[in-house]
């Protein structure tokens, strides 16, 4: 019996986080889809495979989360660019606040990382690999999902981009 009672515990353990791995690679392969069908739904999904599926630290996920902040603040400088390029009288005085707000948020954020806890549970990741085809032209990809610790999605412009490179390879 005492050995009865700690099997029994474990192989639930195990058959609960099979569960939740199996739940997370439907609701990652569902949002893609979603994501893909709203780009353009003429474009077939031939493939989708969870690659990883591993927990966050605080650390790693203030290192995506400074990624990320910079990558939106890059976004932003060449939208700027762009808009004094093309003369965009109305766009120029958004993007300049734009900056002004991100700026000095960007030294914040990345010093959150030296402060981050390495233990410290922050989320998941979850990395995917996937082939798109249109006609006779395919692309293939990868996506990385970042879920926080209540499995909600963040982060998810970098899913966007990956999807949007893949589908410019068709063309």
């Amino acid at each position: 019996m005492k050995i009865l009672v700690p099997t029994a515990f474990f192989i639930l353990l195990l058959f609960a986080s099979c569960r939740h791995a199996t739940d997370t690679s439907q609701r990652v392969k569902e949002n893609f889809l979603s994501r893909l069908q709203r780009l353009d739904s003429s474009v077939v999904l031939d493939s989708f495979n969870v690659i990883s599926n591993q927990p966050l630290v605080e650390r790693l996920g203030r290192i995506i989360e400074d990624i990320t902040y910079k990558k939106s603040l890059s976004n932003v400088r060449s939208q700027l660019a762009s808009a004094i390029m093309k003369h965009k009288k109305d766009s120029l005085a958004f993007y300049r606040q734009e900056i002004d707000y991100m700026l000095p948020r960007v030294d914040s954020v990345t010093n959150l990382i030296s402060k981050a806890d390495t233990t410290k549970k922050f989320g998941i990741l979850v990395v995917c690999s996937y082939q798109i085809r249109k006609k006779d032209a395919s692309a293939k990809g990868v996506a990385f999902y970042v879920f926080n610790t209540k499995m909600n999605l963040i982060f998810s412009d970098g899913i966007d981009s990956s999807i949007s490179q893949s589908y410019r390879e068709l063309k």
